[in-house]
């Protein structure tokens, strides 16, 4: 991702998401609960990533409710990606350390929020 200083943060989370896609779409509220559940200690960036235009997007989170400020216009396969959603932790110096794909069961969704309060 170009422009992105991993060194900043111990870790990023990427979330990887298109509009239109239902499996994003049906994953909002875990996506809600994810942001909120770092708390004050802020060692994970969340950063979304969609094809589309960045305003296109902002609106497409603030209509899904999910409060991520910083957001990425880049398409799905300059990521290696090849469906949505995908969540990748890098650590801070730019290597996928973990990655989750598709529409995630409650017990995933757990260890997501585990890996981002490290």
């Amino acid at each position: 991702m170009p422009g992105l200083n991993w060194a900043q943060h111990k870790q990023t989370l990427l979330l990887v998401l298109r509009d239109g896609c239902h499996f994003c779409a049906d994953s909002a509220q875990f996506y809600q609960r994810l942001v909120t559940a770092q708390g004050a200690q802020a060692s994970t960036r969340f950063v979304a990533v969609l094809p589309g235009p960045v305003a296109d997007s902002r609106s497409y989170l603030s209509r899904l409710r999910v409060p991520i400020a910083e957001i990425r216009q880049t398409e799905l396969g300059a990521l290696g990606v090849r469906g949505t959603p995908t969540l990748l932790l890098v650590d801070d110096k730019g290597v996928v350390t973990q990655a989750w794909i598709g529409r995630l069961p409650a017990d995933r969704e757990d260890e997501i929020i585990n890996a981002v309060r490290k």
